[in-house]
């Protein structure tokens, strides 16, 4: 019991906050239409918004956790080096692979808001190309809640910048909304996908942390 409080106890804070927002979002999506609840953000834009989660939307990019994470590693302290790159390596791979096996797979079919809403009269910003299908769960979301977890873990003992990486996690789940490339649904499901593959890749990295 106690070995599995030890396991949350660095990154809970991160980890409530992350069930808190899979709630909230989980009940609007079972409560309210798929549609309007898309439509209702995609018409509360404006022009710094749309300079800002254009370019935030990155932190959700494969190649930006992969650098980020490399980044971390070599920030580490020495004597945790190993667990952090071991549960980065398992959390980001798996991450990845799950992702994509939902989308080409299970949800082959679920079309993006582009497709999904194509008789409505969508808010575009300039420079982003709208994909149409693979929308089930949400890429950008999972990776982004899985990386910056990452962090939350390797700075556990600040519950400060527990509550930054959340809100950078969540800015780039909703920068996937806002863009009309998801809706609520992939972006909640994406921030559990991305929970669990840290999950599963901490268990394995922690067991190499000479303070665990």
């Amino acid at each position: 019991m106690r070995d599995k409080i030890t396991f949350f106890q660095s990154w809970r804070w991160y980890l409530i906050g992350t069930l808190v927002f899979m709630v909230i979002g989980g009940l609007i999506v079972l409560t309210q239409d798929k549609a309007g609840t898309h439509l209702y953000f995609n018409r509360t834009h404006s022009d710094f918004q749309d300079f800002v989660f254009r370019w935030l939307t990155h932190g959700g990019d494969g190649y930006f956790a992969a650098f980020g994470a490399v980044l971390l590693v070599f920030i580490t302290p020495k004597d945790r080096r190993l667990s952090i790159f071991l549960t980065s390596l398992i959390a980001l791979l798996v991450c990845g692979g799950l992702t994509l096996f939902l989308k080409q797979v299970v949800f082959h079919d679920a079309l993006r808001p582009s497709m999904f809403l194509a008789n409505e009269s969508l808010h575009c910003v300039a420079g982003v190309d709208l994909h149409g299908f693979h929308s089930f769960p949400s890429g950008h979301t999972s990776a982004a809640f899985a990386f910056y977890g990452l962090w939350a873990i390797a700075f556990g003992k600040r519950a400060g910048l527990q509550g930054l990486f959340l809100l950078l996690a969540i800015l780039v789940g909703y920068s996937r909304i806002y863009l009309s490339q998801h809706f609520l649904e992939d972006v909640v499901v994406g921030a559990g996908v991305g929970i669990l593959c840290l999950s599963i890749g901490y268990a394995v990295g922690r067991r190499f942390d000479p303070h665990h």
